[in-house]
């Protein structure tokens, strides 16, 4: 099932929307003030968030931007790139039909990218493909942040997820084997391969945890 199509299977659920509300909220209030605190909200600075979907996190992001920057949204389902602006019309024209894996919409160089709870859907191979793509489009010094359910590295915890990951799937009426979630390991096995090193690392509450890689 590809992310387009999982998003509209999973909509219609009332659960998921009011798990949408909370992701937003927790966005807001934890994840934005530890990404000030990390400085990634400076003065002219350029930044894109990478598969967008409907435009929560973008319209966020928007609002904290500080003097002379600027932030594009890329998104592939034309469905949700036709609900952000709906929601969101103070984002406009900066939101771009583009896909992650391609990139071919990007010109220049940008200071910031960010993939929230996307790269959970990727394989490793797709996750490898993503990076080396991106990693052409950063500055020098440049960052990715990616937001993401982690798998537990080991041990009981590794089991739970496994378990609560099968009732989530169920709930939020999500086909089965539609997260390929990797561990923090394995995401940092992947940025390091492409010159990224971990400058920071959040949890944001249970499985979700918010990493920044700056390119060497």
């Amino acid at each position: 099932m590809d992310y387009s199509t999982l998003y509209k299977y999973r909509a219609s659920s009332i659960w998921y929307q009011k798990n949408l509300e909370l992701r937003k909220h927790l966005f807001k209030a934890k994840i934005i003030p530890k990404l000030k605190e990390w400085k990634i909200f400076e003065s002219h600075t350029k930044m894109v968030d990478i598969g967008c979907g409907q435009g929560d996190k973008s319209d966020i992001i928007s609002r904290n931007l500080k003097n002379n920057s600027s932030l594009i949204s890329l998104e592939l389902s034309q469905h949700m790139i036709n609900s952000a602006k709906k929601r969101y019309p103070r984002l406009g024209d900066k939101i771009i039909r583009d896909d992650a894996l391609l990139l071919s919409k990007l010109k220049g160089l940008y200071d910031v990218m960010f993939y929230i709870q996307i790269l959970q859907h990727f394989t490793h191979k797709q996750i490898e493909t993503a990076i080396s793509k991106a990693v052409q489009f950063l500055t020098p010094n440049g960052k990715i942040i990616t937001i993401n359910t982690y798998k537990p590295e080991k041990g009981i915890l590794n089991k739970y997820f496994s378990l609560s990951q099968y009732w989530y799937e169920r709930l939020f009426k999500i086909q089965s084997g539609s997260y390929k979630n990797l561990t923090v390991s394995d995401m940092c096995n992947i940025f390091t391969k492409f010159g990224l090193i971990m400058t920071g690392r959040y949890s944001a509450g249970c499985i979700i945890q918010v990493l920044c890689f700056q390119k060497k």
